[in-house]
């Protein structure tokens, strides 16, 4: 029989130097997880914490429980303002994939002075929202160059029925540039033998875009789609400068409305709440993005 052959004894320096090599990642990684927890996380669990007390920074806070969500079911403006939020979101989430994916399209071919076009389409994206905004709010002035080049007189957003769709407007020019550089570099990814290959076999320019081209930019489509939508709910800025939520709460978004809650009428509890609406809304639809990202590889 063959003696049994121990393992050799790991020296004392090797066991110790894992540990050592964990603690020093582990203190690497400390501060971005100590940022999270102070800056992200206790705000929503304090903002979870107060939707069940009636707080206005003067008073001590009384517990209350439901009864901030049950004036959620049945307060009218913050109906209103979800609604408002649904049609500015979809409104110009669907103009920005049309435009900027068409964009994209042509931008795809080689032309002269593509580069500069494509430079002048992203220019707005650089440039500060609240100075955009400004900008956009100066053009919707009655007397402004808007109603100059047309030629009437329209009440842009001074108007229930104009107001939306002239912010819905100034935001897709404010975005279009951005989802235009994500559709081009989606765009860059297809492979030209294909599209060489769908020649020789006479494909239309249509086939082509439906067999090839949208298959095949589905992952593109699918982060574009979710993440516009996610930045659509936390709009904010344009509302705030151009209209502050009027006239008659007609663009009232749901931001816009948690801050009046919170600084104009001092109901920290409510706007908790409307604050936790917002943030189970963004869950569910960066949940859908999981999903439908996977599904998309």
């Amino acid at each position: 029989m063959h003696p049994v052959q121990r393992a050799a004894p790991v020296p004392v320096l090797a066991r110790t130097r894992k540990p050592r090599r964990e603690w020093w990642g582990l203190g690497f990684v400390a501060p971005a997880v100590l940022f999270l927890l102070i800056f992200s996380l206790y705000p929503v669990g304090n903002a979870v914490y107060l939707s069940f007390f009636d707080f206005d920074l003067f008073n001590p806070a009384r517990f209350v429980g439901f009864e901030n969500y049950r004036y959620l079911l049945e307060s009218d403006k913050f109906h209103n303002s979800v609604l408002v939020t649904f049609t500015y979101v979809f409104g110009t989430c669907g103009l920005i994939w049309v435009i900027s994916f068409a964009l994209a399209l042509a931008f795809n071919q080689q032309f002269r002075f593509r580069n500069f076009f494509i430079a002048i389409y992203f220019l707005p994206v650089v440039m500060p929202l609240v100075i955009a905004a400004m900008i956009w709010k100066t053009m919707y002035n009655p007397a402004g160059p808007i109603n100059a080049l047309l030629g009437r007189d329209i009440p842009w957003l001074t108007s229930q029925e104009t107001v939306l769709p002239a912010i819905i407007v100034m935001s897709v020019w404010k975005g279009v540039g951005y989802y235009l550089i994500l559709f081009l570099a989606g765009l860059r990814n297809i492979s030209r033998e294909l599209y060489e290959a769908a020649d020789l076999d006479g494909s239309s320019g249509w086939q082509t875009l439906r067999y090839i081209t949208l298959p095949l930019m589905r992952p593109t489509i699918v982060f574009v789609v979710i993440v516009s939508i996610v930045i659509g709910f936390k709009v904010f800025v344009p509302m705030f400068v151009m209209t502050l939520g009027g006239p008659n709460d007609a663009s009232l978004v749901l931001t816009l409305n948690i801050y009046e809650t919170a600084f104009r009428f001092s109901r920290m509890g409510r706007a908790a709440a409307e604050s936790v609406f917002l943030f189970g809304l963004l869950m569910v639809f960066s949940i859908v993005q999981l999903r439908l990202s996977r599904s998309a590889r």
